[in-house]
């Protein structure tokens, strides 16, 4: 009779089995709840604290831009800053606004020398405050934003804070300027921080009457500038919610000083245009018991909901498993019958289970089974060893046909014992060595084919192999010198496999005669190296990129322009040899090459120092198929051509002899000036100049003279009128100068008595002394509509009326009559 130990009974282990299973899905079915909810319900009150810092921060931001808007406007009214008002009704002004707008605890007007001029309740009046960073910000033209500061000249002067705290102010400054448009002062305003206090109070106090939260405004550099007495003027060291970007927010679990944790929700200032904003951060934090306390009570409230569902489960799993076990236990006492030999069926159990029907019929069929294949292997037996005979034919077939296929094929083929000597050595073995398989077969293998200077580190290997099977040729495909019977050596490509066949490690050895292989690759070799001495040699960038835009080749020429060497290149991405920069520019240009185009651009470059504009051209690298595999890449200087170019079109521009613009050039300008003045209305004029008595220089003195006098000539007319205006050489003589932006017509009369004036002054020819005078006609026009040729037509005549009223003098359409200067010098 055996021993049925109850915990080896199939029900207790069912009912133990699904207690516990019961028992860890409830724990981990809770687990997975309780981390579910309370994860989202900790988001939900860390983003609840965040926008309670969001809000904050959004007020300060909003108040910053009303504060900063107000100084705006302050400077912007002629009743604060003109310095034509009374300083009496400035002072009554500014107090008045003062009274207005509490939160400012000073504002003053300041000249621009830095002193206070008039200011609230007279405070710092008459003080120099031009050392003051708000003062020196303005002054120079940039409104003024200063981040929070203690009082430096006020606190002496002004009643202490109410919270006892030192005085603290934000700094808004902008400059003013007089009726004439220029300049004249600085509005400075100092804002109360108690602005600050105040808006905290308003988003944070509903709050707090519900839980107790505190709020803290800290600076860019983590000072807390607003918050529990304890903290503040303190720095903290909170990167995950100080250092976020502008209008960011953020919640985490932070320990303060003192160990304390707390839950603390941040929010990043972002400013509000045109105000920039300080790039403060307001925390929000609450004690993190306080805060996860929600959190607590649903974790009891899984914790107990998941102990009360174990509880049914386990008893559920109790009378599951009797009640399914119990038609397995009657089966079990129906097989131990059977195998004792008083039963000869299985019957199934009372209760209909087809599962225990299907294994009672299971194990009937495998009881027939093995009866059956008893009998089976008797008749195996019988036919073992006719099955070996015809397994042995076989065997010996297919040892002829591998023999056969060896003997054909193109590798050499050279079986080594585990003796190292011979064992097999086929047909293309006697071709490429020059041994007979009957010279070869029997012998030492190194004897045969290794050359001597290698056979004694042959021999060392071929012993080490010989111990372990394993060696560096040992299924590798590898390069190596053998050796010919003739005595010469021979290149060969050698592949050996390796097996125990019971005694020792043999070797099967391939090897292939690459003779012909290492010509090409000689030539090919050859080849490429001719290219490159050609490419190195040439004064043009020359590479090969391929599909990633990795270069794969580079010529010597990069190392004179770029400062690499062609290996240093190779290898290399695009971008991280030209740089971000430039490769973002010709990004859209690599890829119409990658797609197969041919790409060409010129463009300016630098590198090393030397400026050069190049011309590159992208070729494609196309497969058969059409498709861009990389694309080379030619670059040639053109600086030269480029440089002749513009040489040409400064020359057919400009004349040749003043270096001034010439008349194609003067078109042009004249043109586009008439254009401007048609669109602003403002006046110009044209003025029509020859060189009085010219041809009588150039008859006494030369036409070598003659330029001189031109070029001299030039310079004093350009040395007259401003760079905006255009000076040009007509022909001859003849010369043109075209102003603009006028705002009367006495100002063409002061230019023209200029160019009058600077002619006094002698020009030295070799030496000696020569006075030129030049006669004017000026056309002005106040914005009509006239059009270029009409200008021309009316100086042309006026320099004529100049003229025949006694030259060195200039005369005006606009002003009807000649004016000459108080002295005239005749030519000597």
């Amino acid at each position: 009779m055996s021993l049925r130990l109850p915990f080896r009974s199939i029900a207790t282990n069912l009912a133990l089995w699904f207690a516990l299973s019961s028992i860890l899905l409830t724990v981990i079915v809770s687990q997975v709840i309780e981390q579910a909810s309370t994860a989202s319900l900790r988001k939900q009150i860390g983003e609840k604290l965040a926008d309670l810092a969001y809000q904050t921060t959004d007020k300060l931001d909003q108040g910053m831009f009303e504060r900063y808007r107000e100084v705006q406007l302050m400077a912007s009214r002629n009743s604060f800053t003109d310095p034509r008002s009374p300083l009496a009704v400035r002072q009554a002004l500014i107090d008045q606004t003062q009274d207005s707008y509490q939160y400012y605890a000073w504002i003053g007007i300041t000249d621009t020398k830095g002193h206070v001029l008039v200011s609230t309740k007279h405070v710092l009046a008459g003080v120099d405050v031009s050392a003051r960073p708000w003062f020196a910000d303005a002054i120079r033209g940039a409104n003024h934003v200063g981040d929070l500061h203690e009082a430096k000249l006020l606190a002496s002067v002004l009643p202490p804070a109410a919270s006892g705290e030192p005085l603290r102010f934000v700094d808004i400054a902008f400059p003013y300027v007089g009726s004439d448009g220029k300049l004249a002062g600085v509005l400075g305003t100092h804002l109360s921080w108690e602005w600050a206090r105040t808006i905290e109070q308003s988003v944070i106090t509903p709050s707090v009457r519900r839980s107790h939260i505190d709020a803290l405004i800290v600076g860019r550099d983590g000072t807390v500038l607003l918050g529990p007495p304890a903290l503040q003027g303190t720095r903290l060291d909170l990167p995950g919610l100080i250092g976020g970007a502008a209008g960011s927010t953020n919640s985490a679990v932070e320990r303060f000083a003192g160990g304390k944790s707390y839950l603390v929700g941040s929010s990043k200032s972002q400013g509000h245009p045109p105000f920039p904003g300080f790039g403060w951060t307001v925390l929000v934090r609450q004690d993190v018991d306080e805060a996860f306390a929600p959190v607590k009570a649903i974790q009891q409230k899984v914790l107990w909901s998941g102990f009360a569902i174990a509880i049914l489960f386990t008893l559920f799993g109790v009378f599951n498993a009797r009640r399914v076990s119990r038609p397995l236990v009657q089966l079990a006492d129906d097989v131990r019958r059977y195998r004792a030999g008083t039963g000869t069926r299985l019957r199934a159990p009372g209760t209909a289970y087809r599962e225990i029907g299907e294994l009672a019929t299971s194990f009937l069929t495998l009881i027939g089974n093995l009866e059956r294949n008893q009998d089976a292997l008797k008749q195996l037996n019988a036919s073992l060893e006719q099955r070996v005979l015809e397994r042995t034919a076989a065997l010996a077939k297919s040892e002829d046909r591998l023999r056969l296929i060896l003997e054909n094929s193109n590798d050499a083929f050279i079986a080594i014992g585990s003796d190292g000597r011979v064992t097999d050595w086929n047909r293309q073995a006697e071709q490429s060595f020059g041994w007979t398989p009957k010279q070869a077969i029997g012998r030492d293998m190194a004897d045969l084919i290794v050359p001597k200077a290698y056979r004694d580190k042959h021999n060392s290997g071929f012993a080490r192999f010989l111990k372990s099977g394993m060696g560096p040729v040992i299924n590798n495909r590898i390069e190596i010198t053998g050796m010919h019977a003739r005595g010469h050596e021979i290149p060969i490509e050698l592949s050996v496999a390796a097996f125990h066949d019971g005694a020792g490690y043999v070797a099967n050895a391939f090897l292939r005669d690459i003779t012909e292989r290492k010509a090409a690759e000689r030539r090919i070799t050859d080849s490429e190296q001719r290219l490159r001495a050609i490419a190195d040699h040439l004064p043009v960038l020359i590479s090969c990129v391929d599909r990633n835009q990795i270069f794969t080749f580079a010529n010597a020429t990069f190392e004179d322009w770029l400062g690499v060497t062609p290996e240093q290149v190779v290898g290399m991405h695009m971008k991280e040899l030209l740089g971000a920069a430039l490769y973002n520019e010709r990004r859209d240009l690599i890829d119409r090459a990658l797609r197969g185009e041919e790409v060409v651009f010129d463009m300016a470059s630098e590198a090393r120092g030397k400026a050069r504009h190049v011309h590159t051209t992208y070729v494609p690298n196309l497969d058969p198929q059409g498709v861009a595999n990389g694309f080379y890449t030619l670059t040639m200087d053109v600086s030269e051509i480029k440089a002749a170019e513009q040489q040409m079109a400064q020359l057919a521009r400009h004349d040749n002899l003043t270096g001034l613009p010439n008349r194609l050039q003067l078109d042009e300008k004249l043109a586009e000036a008439v254009r401007r003045s048609h669109r602003s209305g403002a006046p110009m004029a044209v003025m029509f100049l020859d060189i009085d008595h010219f041809k009588r220089i150039n008859d006494t003195f030369g036409h070598g003279a003659g330029d001189a006098v031109l070029r001299e000539f030039a310079t004093r007319l350009k040395s007259c009128v401003r760079t905006t205006d255009t000076v040009a050489r007509l022909a001859g003589d003849e010369f043109i100068v075209v102003l603009e932006n006028l705002h009367a017509a006495a100002e063409v009369d002061a230019v023209a008595r200029k160019i009058i004036a600077s002619l006094a002054a002698e020009v030295l020819l070799d030496g000696r002394p020569l006075y030129i005078t030049t006669s004017i006609g000026i056309a002005y026009t106040d914005g009509a509509k006239l059009i270029p040729h009409e200008l021309m037509a009316h100086a042309d005549q006026a320099l004529y009326t100049a003229k025949r009223n006694g030259r060195n003098t200039y005369f005006s359409d606009s002003f009807g009559a000649a004016t000459s200067p108080p002295n005239q010098v005749p030519i000597h």
